[in-house]
């Protein structure tokens, strides 16, 4: 092995995930991992591959070399036998990507790339979700203030009217989300899979430590049983509501006293019902980003220069 990290491009995770291109995908971040750019047809490298999921057969291998040809995620010289493996630059400019955060893989993570990917994904939702409303709404609203010709009084007269962005998030008047996060069909639309299954990523995600996850719940009414007419008459009131309902038990303080035959007390909790609506889960990022901006644009600015 040559390289034990590899910094994959948020964007492109997402891309990958989207198109069901994981196993391409794992194809290529393998030859990466085991060459410096250049590998021979003829290698051992792709004899290795057998052993990992999702290459059962030469075939399948050679399956996924020709997808990856025809993405230009690779390239092959007839001549020599080799096939080139381009850099994650090289497919960003030709995608148009519009941000470079980038992730670190490990070697070891290739066996769960389509978690690693996906929990990405998930970590890059959530950073977008704090960014707007911790960042970009406040300074939205300081430069309608300005706009708007409004004057803003300082406590201390030599104290500039430069508004810092924390000071921005106390005297913003709009009101963010209480917890950052994300439901399962919201998750599944962004990866272009099934509800059930965006909810098996994240729960896959959260075992493998990329993110941390809080089931999130909201109060509609306490019962003193159980009544399902109550909760049809919310899912009719309510469509939306539909399959979020449920039921929860609960102990209260006060007891009830039972006395047994045999001459001894019994303290027996009273139990009450909540009605409950689930809400979206709260997702705590646990992925560092890296920004390649500047790498990025450093090569954008040179291939421009070399087509003039």
């Amino acid at each position: 092995m040559i390289c034990e990290v590899q910094s994959i491009p948020v964007e492109l995770s997402r891309i990958v995930m989207t198109n069901k291109l994981v196993n391409s995908f794992k194809l290529y971040l393998f030859l990466k991992f085991n060459s410096a750019g250049i590998i021979s047809k003829n290698s051992g490298v792709f004899l290795a591959l057998l052993r990992v999921s999702g290459f059962k057969s030469p075939k399948s291998i050679n399956k996924h070399l020709k997808a990856l040809l025809k993405l230009d995620w690779i390239g092959y010289n007839t001549e020599t036998g080799n096939y080139f493996i381009r850099s994650f630059a090289h497919i960003g400019m030709r995608l148009g990507f519009n941000s470079f955060r980038s992730t670190k893989l490990k070697f070891e993570h290739l066996h769960s790339l389509r978690i690693f990917l996906a929990a990405s994904v998930m970590n890059d939702m959530v950073r977008g979700q704090k960014t707007y409303f911790e960042i970009i709404l406040p300074r939205q609203e300081a430069d309608a203030v300005k706009n708007s010709g409004t004057t803003i009084q300082s406590n201390s007269a030599s104290e500039s009217l430069k508004l810092n962005e924390s000071r921005n998030k106390q005297n913003s008047s709009i009101d963010g989300p209480n917890y950052y996060g994300f439901g399962n069909q919201k998750l599944a639309k962004t990866l272009n899979i099934c509800k059930s299954y965006a909810s098996k990523l994240k729960t896959k995600a959260r075992n493998k430590g990329f993110i941390k996850r809080k089931h999130k719940s909201q109060l509609i009414a306490k019962l003193p049983r159980r009544d399902f007419k109550i909760r049809s008459n919310y899912y009719k009131a309510y469509p939306e509501m539909r399959g979020r309902l449920f039921f929860k038990i609960l102990k209260n303080n006060k007891s009830s006293t039972w006395h047994l035959p045999s001459g001894f007390t019994k303290f027996k909790p009273k139990k009450y019902i909540e009605l409950r609506c689930q809400l979206h889960d709260e997702i705590i990022p646990q992925m560092k980003f890296i920004s390649r901006r500047n790498r990025f644009k450093k090569k954008r600015w040179i291939n421009r220069n070399l087509k003039r």
